[in-house]
């Protein structure tokens, strides 16, 4: 059975924009990314949660290099509007001075989240290098000077929904993912 084209929460329409297939199609490529990059390093995963886990848990199986993994997790989201500040739920806990980071992000819109990280947090720490993968990059919205530095799609502005993405908790499990169209 096919996911549904469109589908509808919290008073919103959503239609399909891409699916899993392709999400994994490209997970595959991004991964073989960093194969290349890391074959003899460990560098440090920081998926930030909640929305990478899926982009995170299905990346790991392609990974060939030994790594160490410290969840972080930051607030920017409520609904579809963006709170005023950021805040930290789960902080990382592992040393990162002289390592190599790679911070997983599920999406990069303003790259307000990204920037914070950053400077405030894992630029400070010291590491000997930063990678940033993104499974979605929305360039047309970026107020920052930070730009990632693997992008799994680039897509429209609109707010999107599904494969770890959510709308107030509701859409995650979607395996597909779904476009607001209003």
């Amino acid at each position: 059975m096919s996911a549904p084209q469109r589908i509808y929460l919290e008073g919103f329409t959503f239609e399909k924009l891409i699916e899993y297939s392709a999400i994994q199609k490209q997970i595959a490529s991004i991964a073989h990314i960093l194969n290349d990059q890391y074959p003899h390093q460990e560098p440090i995963l920081m998926p930030v949660l909640t929305g990478a886990f899926r982009f995170f848990a299905e990346l790991l199986p392609h990974i060939k290099f030994p790594y160490l993994v410290d969840f972080i997790k930051i607030s920017s989201y409520k609904g579809q509007a963006k709170e005023q500040a950021l805040k930290w739920e789960l902080l990382p806990s592992l040393e990162i001075k002289n390592k190599c980071v790679i911070l997983i992000e599920d999406i990069i819109d303003t790259g307000k989240t990204l920037e914070f990280l950053l400077q405030e947090y894992i630029l400070a720490k010291g590491p000997k290098s930063v990678k940033v993968v993104t499974l979605l990059h929305k360039p047309h919205n970026n107020q920052s000077s930070i730009k990632p530095d693997i992008v799994g799609f680039t897509i429209p502005p609109e707010f999107v929904v599904g494969f770890g993405l959510d709308l107030n908790q509701k859409g995650r499990s979607l395996n597909d993912l779904y476009i607001c169209r209003s």
